[in-house]
């Protein structure tokens, strides 16, 4: 009985604890939350050819341009704050969202003005996407490497051309039309991928309970398929495929891999 009402005692303690940051916070925005956001614009003269996107909860767009510097509009509220900055050859965006501004005024979000990250067109970027639970539209282009890593938001390109392209989702999604590469990873935990069409003869397809799902524009049987599959769901199984430089790679837990192919 004496632990029972010692736990009773804490658990007031940790409640009380928590109303009273919450009428401080309320206190120190004058018992309200703005929803107005400050549009603001930052340039970098070089920026370098790696850009670092890392979006908590708004929406950024990329898109090529024919100017010589990196160009960013994006918005910023007192809940809402962007950091921008370039260091050694490498251009960083991150914006992050104050907890207490999410938790009162997540409807805000919906009315949230989008980022839009203008690149120099004449060169060729590796790209870093994190994504928390916002979106990012990458533009069509060719690119080095492209990384993208999801939580909850969702990442969607048109066309896109790289040298390596590697999706890491827990339980986003990954939207793409059509990929061209010489290697393609994807490593899914509950979220998905999909490709509409893709190029590319190095893939390999971790899923744990998610999806994937793409169509490969070449003939099957050039590929060597390892397909292993423990509760989950595969149309693919394992040949021994007529190019040596063509493989694909699966692994399935408790997801669905759909694998298509030209022919």
């Amino acid at each position: 009985m004496k632990t029972v009402i010692k736990s009773l005692i804490i658990g007031i303690v940790i409640a009380a604890i928590g109303v009273a940051i919450i009428l401080i916070t309320l206190a120190a925005n004058d018992w309200k939350f703005k929803t107005d956001y400050e549009i603001k614009t930052a340039e970098f003269e070089y920026g370098g050819l790696s850009v670092v996107i890392d979006s908590d909860a708004n929406t950024v767009k990329t898109e090529f341009y024919d100017g010589d510097k990196i160009e960013v509009t994006y918005p910023e509220s007192k809940g809402f704050r962007t950091e921008i900055s370039e260091n050694s050859g490498k251009f960083i965006f991150r914006s992050k969202t104050k907890w207490y501004y999410s938790f009162f005024n997540w409807r805000s979000f919906w009315n949230m003005p989008e980022t839009v990250i203008k690149l120099p067109k004449d060169r060729v970027y590796d790209i870093s996407v994190k994504i928390g639970a916002g979106s990012v539209y990458l533009a069509d282009g060719e690119y080095k490497n492209v990384n993208i890593n999801i939580d909850a938001g969702a990442f969607n390109c048109g066309t896109l051309d790289c040298d390596r392209l590697v999706c890491d989702v827990d339980a986003g999604k990954i939207n793409i039309n059509s990929v061209s590469a010489n290697y393609l990873e994807c490593d899914v935990d509950a979220g998905g991928v999909e490709i509409t069409k893709t190029a590319c003869p190095e893939i390999l397809i971790d899923v744990d309970a998610g999806g994937v799902k793409m169509y490969i524009d070449e003939l099957k049987s050039l590929y060597s398929i390892s397909a292993k599959v423990h509760a989950g769901k595969c149309n693919v199984s394992a040949q021994t495929g007529t190019s040596a430089n063509h493989k694909i790679d699966v692994k399935v837990d408790a997801g669905k891999v759909e694998v298509n192919f030209a022919g």
